[in-house]
């Protein structure tokens, strides 16, 4: 009887030390309202442990977005952002840079140069990490983690709302806690499920892959983006490689007319 346990250790060391790593990692999502209305289709590549860029379209032949991101692992956050276009040679055509400032804690957003005069401030409240709800879970995934059972985690929200006061546009929203809810199958995923509460969350579920914590499927009932009236984000697929990102980047504009 006591050759199970060992064996089924073995086995999850194997597995473990099998499942690749995050560098190189495509995620594919569709993000919508919760009744499938206004998809936009978002892709999420992880270059480095400690960097990301995500592109989110519409339909091709038509602008998209292309926004990368730095990180501190350790901290549990993102150190920068710059957000921009996708220019048609595949490069990212950046406009707006966002950045973690330590003393005062908070954000700064500069326009047209990463050394132009500051546009928007916020002082982030406490000490949890933040994430931006705009940013389509795509900083949940760079660092990502598997799982524990039983846990609780907070992260401080902030989100960049174009509509309403210039002045307003960049925005704390509160503390976002995710409480474990169980283990259970999400569109054919091993996953866990949580129960969101806080910063308008309350009553949403979040489901991160068994394996190694990167998002499967999210759904809230306020909206991220203007135009949406709540938020449903889905995994459909998993790819690799530097070549991969390239050739889907390369494909938005290609065959477009001028």
């Amino acid at each position: 009887m006591k050759l199970v346990p060992a064996l089924f250790a073995v086995v999850m060391l194997a597995a473990c030390a099998t499942w690749p790593a995050p560098e190189d990692r495509i995620l594919s999502y569709i993000r919508s309202n919760t009744d499938g209305t206004e998809p936009e289709r978002i892709a999420v590549f992880q270059n480095s442990a400690d960097a990301v860029e995500v592109y989110k379209m519409v339909s091709r032949c038509t602008q998209a977005a292309l926004v990368t991101a730095q990180f501190d692992p350790p901290s549990d956050e993102a150190t920068a952002l710059a957000g921009g276009s996708l220019a048609q040679d595949g490069t990212q055509a950046a406009f707006a840079w966002l950045q973690l400032d330590a003393d005062p804690r908070g954000l700064t957003v500069r326009m047209e140069a990463p050394d132009a005069d500051p546009a928007l401030e916020l002082a982030l409240p406490g000490t949890a990490p933040w994430r931006l709800y705009d940013f389509d879970f795509a900083d949940f995934n760079a660092l990502a983690r598997p799982p524990v059972r039983g846990e609780m985690r907070t992260w401080s929200m902030a989100l960049i709302w174009p509509e309403g006061p210039p002045e307003e546009a960049l925005r704390s929203t509160g503390l976002l806690t995710a409480t474990w809810q169980g283990a259970e199958r999400r569109a054919g995923t091993r996953a866990h499920r949580y129960a969101l509460s806080g910063a308008g969350f309350d009553g949403g579920e979040l489901w991160l892959d068994a394996r190694d914590g990167t998002v499967v499927e999210v759904i809230a009932p306020v909206p991220n983006h203007p135009g949406y009236t709540d938020f449903r984000l889905v995994l459909t697929g998993r790819s690799r490689g530097t070549d991969a990102w390239q050739a889907l980047l390369a494909d938005h504009w290609a065959g477009c007319a001028d």
